[in-house]
């Protein structure tokens, strides 16, 4: 008998893996978004919700309507708004493929915290979404246009975000994690990437759009916007924000002109380290910050003999000098503009002399603004390309 119940039990258990997941969700009874904007108006939320049509991605099923549609609600707080939508898409929204959620310039000059709350507090979602700002728009025109190359927006513009960030280096892509942990300490302000649509608007939204040669309308993004005490305080000039980056450390690759004798000379950086060291000194504190790149000698537009050792040596400072003013110039421009601390130095002094930093803690904006910054910059030419000289000139030699 006891080997009979056991056997029954064993049964029973093999037979649990089969019952499948108690909370699965049938794709064909959610509405998944991709993409979210938040706008407001007074005290009232405009949520516009881009949701992805699955027929539409599915090779089989293709028809001729758009790849997503965009759905428009309003509501007195981000999730009312989110619930509410349901009156307008006949199933649940999903929400765990977020890709992008884009909040207009007016809430984040306003309070930029309170949006983010639902998204970082509701178990559904997921927190590897990045967060831009509309830029002299709102946040709903992002969310009007149709893109070419892929035909989710979404996931275009989450592309365009990594592939920036990797290769140009006037953007950096903030997800929700990095912005609320930014928020919460006293040392440090986020910065968060600019969106904005360049072109013309209507047409961008139509179908049609995407099938023509020469894009009408593209979603464009635009540099760095600072914040100070969760509130948007300024944007950040394309140089600033490269130099934000380098600061950091957070320059992969990126191009740089210089002029050179009648012309230019570009330089592509290859590699960029950045090390940042805080001190006080008599009661003063103290940031260096060491610049290390490396790079290659991209365009020459310019007479110059490139197989010169003291060419090479004179142009490697040159071009250290130009990544250091456009560093040095993005901290004046935090210092004296922003007074904002959007490069956490605060947080470095915290942990380079805690008992002074308990002391100038609770207005370390006010005192950012005298703090004194050093910036050192090397870089090294690794190649010059397979020319010596530009061929224009040789030819008019």
């Amino acid at each position: 008998m006891d080997r009979r119940l056991i056997l029954l039990l064993l049964c029973c258990l093999l037979l649990l893996p089969l019952a499948g997941c108690w909370n699965a969700k049938e794709l064909d009874d959610l509405s998944i978004a991709s993409m979210i904007a938040i706008d407001k108006t007074d005290d009232t939320y405009e949520i516009s919700a881009q949701i992805i049509n699955p027929a539409q991605n599915v090779e089989e099923e293709r028809t001729d309507r758009s790849p997503v549609a965009t759905h428009r609600v309003t509501g007195d707080s981000v999730f009312e708004g989110l619930r509410r939508l349901t009156t307008d898409i006949p199933r649940k929204l999903y929400l765990a493929h977020i890709r992008v959620i884009v909040i207009s310039e007016k809430i984040a000059e306003e309070d930029f915290a309170e949006v983010l709350d639902f998204f970082f507090r509701d178990h559904q979602v997921r927190t590897d979404f990045f967060v831009l700002i509309s830029r002299d728009q709102q946040a709903k025109e992002i969310l009007k246009v149709l893109t070419r190359v892929e035909e989710i927006p979404a996931e275009k513009v989450f592309s365009s975000i990594t592939f920036s960030e990797e290769n140009w280096a006037p953007t950096k892509g903030m997800q929700i994690d990095d912005i609320v942990e930014q928020l919460v300490l006293d040392g440090d302000n986020p910065v968060v990437t600019g969106i904005r649509v360049v072109g013309d608007k209507e047409i961008g939204g139509r179908r049609e759009h995407v099938e023509t040669i020469e894009a009408q309308a593209v979603l464009q993004l635009q540099n760095l916007a600072a914040f100070r005490e969760g509130k948007l305080v300024g944007w950040m000039t394309e140089d600033q924000s490269k130099g934000y980056n380098y600061t950091l450390g957070n320059v992969q690759s990126t191009l740089g002109v210089i002029p050179c004798n009648d012309g230019t000379l570009t330089f592509e950086v290859i590699r960029s380290e950045s090390s940042i060291e805080a001190k006080v000194i008599n009661g003063k504190p103290q940031i260096d910050v060491n610049i290390s790149t490396e790079g290659n000698i991209a365009e020459v537009t310019c007479a110059i003999d490139l197989s010169d050792p003291h060419t090479i040596e004179k142009l490697e400072k040159e071009i250290a000098d130009d990544i250091k003013t456009i560093s040095m110039d993005s901290i004046v421009q935090a210092q004296t503009e922003f007074r904002s601390d959007i490069f956490g130095f605060g947080e470095d002094i915290r942990r380079a002399d805690p008992s002074y930093w308990k002391s100038v803690k609770n207005d370390w904006n006010t005192q950012f603004e005298d703090l004194h910054v050093n910036v050192n910059v090397d870089f090294s030419i690794h190649h010059t390309g397979t020319l010596t000289e530009s061929f224009i000139y040789e030819k008019k030699k």
